[in-house]
């Protein structure tokens, strides 16, 4: 999170009041969050329900590339050398390399 976040997709306890209060008036971010399962109803926008959806397969994917090619790692030893990293990282990932 920092000033330049306007929105925010998370998890249910992101979408408490208090945490909403918070994220809005630290960083003026909106939080879109499913219903608290005590919750009965919750109003959302068509582009709100969409990031909702989209949530679990980014989730996922970022998953598959931490566990299984290795996108998180210690070795990089400078914020370039970390870049070129992700890079080949992401790249392997689209090829299909390792899969």
């Amino acid at each position: 999170m920092n000033k330049q976040t306007r929105v925010l997709v998370g998890d249910s306890h992101y979408g408490g009041s208090v945490m909403q209060r918070r994220l809005w008036k630290r960083y003026k971010t909106i939080v879109i969050a499913p219903p608290h399962h005590t919750q009965r109803k919750k109003m959302a926008a068509a582009w709100q329900m969409l990031l909702l959806h989209m949530r679990p397969k980014i989730e996922a994917t970022f998953g598959r590339l931490k566990e299984q090619h290795f996108l998180v790692t210690s070795f990089p030893r400078s914020v370039k050398g970390y870049f070129v990293h992700y890079v080949r990282t992401l790249l392997g990932y689209q090829m299909g390399v390792n899969s």
